[in-house]
């Protein structure tokens, strides 16, 4: 029979099995695990559900962004400038609910975190600039890059590739209402759901076909 585990062995568990898979520093208290490089801090999130119960049910779900310590010290809205949730499926929530489960849990993720959040560090940590330069060439969609961070490290240039990037793979509604922008000038409630939307208004980036 599977061996049901508390949800403070659950979480202890989890974060060792995290932080042996990143080498990043645990900060238990906030629930996540970070490491530094430059003026980036790259961060694991772990949120456990409000339903967890010892040895009954115990769920968590992870998302990765990282931060620039110049835009912000807190890694807030305003400081993120590229994030990655993980699923497990169609699924957000992960059952860690076992010891069975739980190692499942973490041989599930370690190939997905070592090919994005422990690879991405990598990167920056080893060239900066090439790293930069990948970014925006090939993850730009994958980890939501803002469009600020590109401006202010590759220039105007590059990320006015980047908008026409965006507004191109945008789906037809962002298309619609970028469009309606570009016409009238008026900036309406639905761009200051998206920053990169919001940013491409501001700063003369929309670019549509």
């Amino acid at each position: 029979m599977e061996k049901l585990l508390t949800v403070e062995d659950a979480k202890t568990r989890l974060f060792a099995g995290l932080a042996d898979i990143t080498g990043w520093k645990l900060q238990k208290s906030r629930s996540q695990l970070n490491a530094q490089t430059n003026d980036l801090v790259f961060q694991l999130d772990v949120h456990f559900s409000k339903y967890n119960r010892s040895e009954e049910s115990i769920c968590a779900d992870l998302d990765f962004c990282f931060w620039n310590r110049g835009y912000g010290k807190t890694g807030d809205v305003n400081s993120i400038v590229g994030n990655l949730s993980y699923r497990n499926g169609e699924n957000s929530w992960f059952d860690i609910s076992t010891e069975e489960k739980l190692g499942s849990v973490l041989r599930q993720l370690e190939p997905q975190l070592r090919d994005t959040a422990v690879n991405l560090f990598t990167r920056f940590e080893t060239d900066y600039d090439a790293a930069m330069k990948k970014l925006v060439d090939e993850d730009l969609i994958k980890y939501r890059i803002w469009l600020r961070f590109i401006e202010d490290k590759l220039g105007r240039e590059a990320v006015e590739q980047a908008a026409r990037t965006l507004c191109e793979q945008a789906a037809e509604p962002m298309k619609r209402q970028l469009t309606e922008f570009a016409a009238t000038g008026k900036i309406g409630g639905w761009l200051r759901m998206d920053r990169n939307a919001k940013y491409m208004a501001e700063h003369g980036l929309i670019r549509l076909p």
